[in-house]
């Protein structure tokens, strides 16, 4: 930094100017990856539909629904810096050696009673002085009196603290609002998922109700195939026991024959005659 340069320009210089175009901020914009572009050229340069990418963090940023560049949110803090740069900025350097003229009076640092330099400060009135005036109007002693010089360190020290402040305190509402917004993305992620979590439960209801419907169908075709094949298996039984009936007659018959028959041979009548007489056959040879 040059002996003439104020450190409050030097900084405001570094904060006000684009890190793309390396000119000094119109229309500061901040994306909501917290770095800050101009609104043009920049900006308007790149924009693309509906997202756009930093160039800086290369983090695709969502434009506002408006699809507007110029709707982004403006990023007060350098847009005031800006407007204290020009305020402060003087035609003449500050002869102190600190080089600090903000506190002094259009007019320059010479006294405009005595023609002297204004080395001293007074506090009691809130005004540069000589010393010359440290003599008549602002005795040392009944006013509080200080170095120029020092009373500007001191101011410099204020306001370099003040910015730091509100730079971190918009750094802050940056991190919250990245924060925020990923918090934001992370619900409507889960949303989506929830979304089609329902459909596939719909999906998998609406199978089960046909499996269901599928299942009684069978259940009664089954049903009914079964109480066909009962009737058929009793008609066998019935059969089988008629069968079984019948052959018991018939060895009951044989039975009865047998006996016929031994008794006949016993009174010599042939087993051909007998057999046919007790088949219902009035004659057979003998």
């Amino acid at each position: 930094m040059a002996a003439g340069d104020s450190p409050v320009l030097q900084i405001s210089s570094d904060a006000i100017t684009c890190s793309i175009c390396f000119d000094t901020f119109t229309n500061p914009k901040t994306l909501t990856c917290g770095h800050s572009l101009c609104l043009d050229p920049c900006l308007k340069r790149l924009s693309r539909q509906n997202l756009m990418q930093c160039p800086l963090c290369r983090m695709d940023i969502e434009l506002p629904q408006s699809r507007n560049v110029e709707d982004l949110p403006t990023n007060y803090v350098v847009k005031h810096l800006l407007e204290t740069a020009k305020s402060e900025e003087r035609k003449e350097s500050c002869s102190t050696d600190d080089g600090v003229s903000w506190f002094i009076s259009d007019s320059g640092n010479v006294c405009r009673d005595h023609e002297q330099n204004c080395d001293f400060f007074c506090k009691s009135c809130m005004a540069v002085v000589c010393a010359k005036c440290l003599l008549s109007t602002h005795k040392v002693g009944h006013h509080d009196i200080m170095a120029a010089a020092e009373f500007a360190r001191q101011k410099i020290d204020s306001l370099l603290k003040t910015l730091s402040n509100i730079d971190k305190l918009d750094l802050g509402k940056f991190e919250d609002r990245r924060t925020s917004m990923k918090i934001l993305q992370q619900l409507g992620k889960y949303y989506q998922k929830m979304q089609d979590f329902r459909k596939n439960l719909k999906g998998l209801i609406e199978k089960k109700d046909e499996i269901r419907k599928l299942c009684g169908a069978l259940v009664e075709d089954l049903c009914s195939n079964n109480f066909e094949r009962i009737q058929e298996v009793q008609g066998i039984t019935r059969l089988e026991v008629s069968i079984n009936k019948e052959y018991m007659r018939l060895c009951e018959l044989y039975a009865s024959i047998g006996e016929d028959v031994n008794r006949l041979k016993k009174i010599g009548i042939g087993a051909a005659v007998v057999v046919g007489f007790s088949l219902g056959i009035p004659f057979l040879p003998l």
